[in-house]
């Protein structure tokens, strides 16, 4: 694997409110924030070399076809270019679940177009940034494949018709889950009819151990159940030549969970002719003190989540 890290959660805090027409952002610094300096030199410190940055597309771009918000952008760019100079990579992740202004992309609320445009804006202003990969939209859900196949492939052309170059993670539905990829057709009817202009993608794909999948519990199904459920997509991508990138996993601080993440990423490394890598769920500044997903460091102290990660970053693979 080339990339390991983790999602830096705090930009998407404090959904916005769609009253009357318009959109209420939310305070910077009390409902949402983005990750700091600090943050950034802690995951350099850690080896880790990606992190994904969720945050709130109507707080990125208020009203749909208008121009990105500048205020939010001189966080992002601040952001972006901090992680540059300590040689991070930063995803940027819409964080909107498959729906934008309150309603389902593709639907006549918030057609296709208004999605590309999104998309054509954000690309056009970090075509030139080489440490950025563009993540298209965290877990579409309530589209099936085939409908979520047109928002996709319209997201890539409007990237591409700005000239930016840089990798794009094409997320699957069904919350991106890597054990719904075959069985519930999201290779057969969305996978495979992803079209890239530039050939430089990677389908996402989200993967949690607990008996649900949904990352409500870091209680996991049993040691190796994280393996288990990557193997179809595992399988399907070495067949079909394909790249994947694990957006989404994670662990408590306790040796059951901690063992199920372990032997997820030694599956995905025994499997690195096709996994890129991944970012674990999840640091940021605005977890509640005790969540057991935080993975920030305190007092200078690694979680134990981030000390797991460190034995699968690239120069500890790679030395």
């Amino acid at each position: 694997m080339t990339h390991l890290g983790m999602n830096l959660a705090s930009a998407e805090f404090g959904i916005p409110d769609m009253e009357h027409g318009g959109i209420h952002a939310g305070v910077y610094g009390k409902d949402y924030t983005y990750p700091t300096h600090a943050e950034l030199d802690a995951v350099a410190v850690a080896g880790l070399n990606i992190v994904r940055i969720p945050f709130s597309w109507e707080r990125m771009q208020p009203s749909p076809k208008r121009p990105l918000d500048p205020a939010q952008l001189a966080h992002m760019d601040d952001l972006v270019a901090y992680a540059a100079r300590r040689g991070i990579t930063v995803i940027l992740d819409p964080h909107n679940y498959g729906y934008g202004y309150g309603h389902l992309i593709g639907s006549p609320g918030t057609p296709t177009n208004v999605f590309a445009d999104l998309w054509r804006r954000l690309a056009a202003h970090y075509r030139h940034h080489r440490n950025i990969v563009f993540g298209l939209m965290n877990e579409p859900h309530d589209q099936t494949p085939a409908q979520w196949l047109a928002p996709a492939n319209a997201a890539i052309t409007a990237i591409r018709s700005t000239g930016a170059r840089q990798e794009i993670l094409v997320p699957g539905t069904y919350h991106t889950n890597g054990a719904a990829w075959v069985r519930q057709g999201v290779a057969a009817e969305f996978a495979d009819k992803i079209v890239d202009p530039a050939n430089n993608f990677a389908f996402e794909v989200h993967q949690y151990n607990d008996g649900d999948q949904s990352g409500g519990s870091t209680i996991p199904a049993s040691p190796t159940i994280g393996a288990e459920r990557l193997a179809d997509v595992t399988a399907w991508a070495e067949s079909h030549h394909k790249r994947l990138f694990l957006g989404e996993f994670g662990a408590g601080p306790d040796a059951p969970s901690l063992l199920a993440m372990t032997n997820q990423l030694a599956f995905m490394q025994a499997h690195a002719n096709v996994w890129q890598g991944g970012t674990a769920w999840a640091g940021g500044p605005m977890w509640p003190q005790g969540n057991p997903w935080a993975m920030d460091a305190v007092d200078g102290v690694l979680s134990p989540q981030t000390r797991a990660l460190q034995a699968f970053v690239p120069s500890a693979i790679n030395p």
